[in-house]
């Protein structure tokens, strides 16, 4: 499990950033049943982030760049994210193998992750 607080956190202005380099494939290549998880509920302690719908306001998940980058605006900034996550060579259809970027939203995305243990937020 990978934990994040709230201490963890940046600035808008200086976003923290963290690399997670095994994610899931500690032995080389990505195996779901590593049973690995993103806990960011302490970043959420003071916010009503319950589920993906709420998790989308605050959470963006990006995979363009070749990795699975979760951009996080914690305490809700409305001017951009604070908190970058980097998940080596993890891409979104590793994390839901019916992923589809034109017909899966991203509040579907973050709930299926929440259902299947791979992140907490509360």
């Amino acid at each position: 499990m990978f934990v994040w607080r709230d201490q963890d956190q940046g600035t808008v202005l200086s976003v923290a950033k963290d690399r997670v380099a095994d994610f899931n494939s500690s032995a080389g290549s990505y195996n779901s049943a590593e049973g690995d998880s993103l806990d960011l509920s302490g970043l959420f302690a003071d916010m009503s982030v319950t589920d993906g719908v709420s998790a989308e306001t605050v959470i963006n998940v990006d995979d363009s760049s070749g990795y699975t980058v979760f951009k996080i605006k914690v305490d809700g900034v409305l001017l951009g994210n604070n908190l970058e996550i980097r998940l080596t060579d993890v891409a979104k259809t590793d994390l839901m193998a019916s992923y589809d970027a034109s017909s899966t939203s991203e509040a579907d995305f973050l709930q299926h992750l929440i259902d299947n243990s791979l992140l907490q937020i509360s």
